[in-house]
């Protein structure tokens, strides 16, 4: 409930965000607490709550004053994410900070998406998001999935699925993350569903990659280049197959690739035989396996936020910020 300030002057440790503020947000509860001397001016033109919540009938609306701000709890929001916003809302730049770790952006991205006011703050979000992006194998790297969709970033919205979907083996899993009911029922999901196809394209690369050689493989040589294919897989761990890609970032995955030797059969004829000549020359099957896989990676996408926002398929997208192709 709000309270009138009596007198003029503020609780220590009050930051001023406008020094003719009308409004005294009181965050934190118990021994915790923190207070924000703001306009309530400046947050009803950023922000559609902050303008219900002042203008449209509310009880904190009645009589602000400078003279005797309006004090407004706000125990259930963070205190710094709340100071950092109403900094960036009063254009107090000198005290909005260069860097925010992903913690710090859920927590704000979170406050955005309650009080509908991602615009001012999306040149700060490409900024911060910018930082994090090179770094998927971060630890918390997915709760740049709450930042970029409740900052309404699309380009790093899809550069953020994307990277979930090359670096993070198995399953999200965000219930228990402050932030995770601001996303649609199901995005998790077609995150997961991308990782899938992509793994099978992943496995279409290696069976494409050998199979010219298993087709010939009643030539003994290239019954040996077909064997030692699967071990060197084995060497570097990648057997079994298909459950080593379920279980490893597609970075790793191309590391491990890059590791393994190319078959070199016994063989004594190096004119016509099949594995100097016909399908594929031996020596080239890594040069080949890395090509496919570099196209199997290039040719998954993240995800469209607008698309996401309006519950369709990437492929019946309509006026996307984003281009599809």
């Amino acid at each position: 409930m709000a309270t009138r300030l009596e007198n003029h002057g503020h609780p220590p440790g009050t930051t001023v965000m406008d020094k003719n503020g009308d409004v005294l947000f009181e965050l934190g509860s118990e021994d915790l607490t923190a207070h924000l001397l703001v306009s309530s001016k400046v947050l009803s033109l950023a922000s559609s709550v902050f303008s219900a919540m002042f203008t449209h009938g509310f009880s904190e609306g009645e009589g602000l004053s400078s003279k005797s701000p309006r004090v407004i709890p706000l125990p259930d929001d963070d205190p710094p994410a709340m100071a950092l916003l109403c900094h960036i809302l009063h254009f107090r730049t000198s005290s909005i900070p260069m860097e925010r770790d992903i913690a710090a952006l859920a927590e704000l991205a979170i406050l955005c998406d309650k009080y509908d006011c991602a615009g001012p703050v999306k040149p700060w979000g490409l900024l911060w998001t910018a930082e994090w992006l090179p770094h998927a194998g971060s630890e918390g790297f997915e709760k740049l999935l709450f930042v970029t969709y409740g900052l309404d970033l699309p380009e790093a919205f899809a550069k953020v699925t994307k990277a979930l979907v090359d670096n993070h083996p198995g399953p999200l899993k965000f219930d228990a993350s402050p932030g995770y009911e601001m996303l649609p029922d199901g995005l998790t999901d077609e995150i997961e569903s991308k990782r899938n196809d992509l793994l099978k394209s992943l496995l279409r690369a290696f069976d494409a990659t050998i199979t010219p050689f298993v087709a010939a493989s009643n030539v003994i040589c290239i019954r040996q280049v077909v064997g030692l294919f699967y071990y060197n897989l084995s060497t570097v761990g990648l057997w079994p197959l298909s459950k080593k890609l379920d279980e490893i970032p597609v970075p790793e995955i191309k590391q491990k690739v890059s590791q393994l030797v190319a078959p070199v059969p016994t063989c004594t004829n190096r004119v016509y035989c099949i594995c100097t000549k016909g399908y594929t020359v031996v020596s080239d099957i890594k040069r080949i396996l890395q090509e496919k896989i570099d196209d199997a990676i290039n040719n998954t996408t993240g995800l469209c936020l607008d698309c996401v926002r309006a519950g369709r398929g990437s492929g019946e997208h309509q006026s996307c910020r984003l281009s599809h192709t």
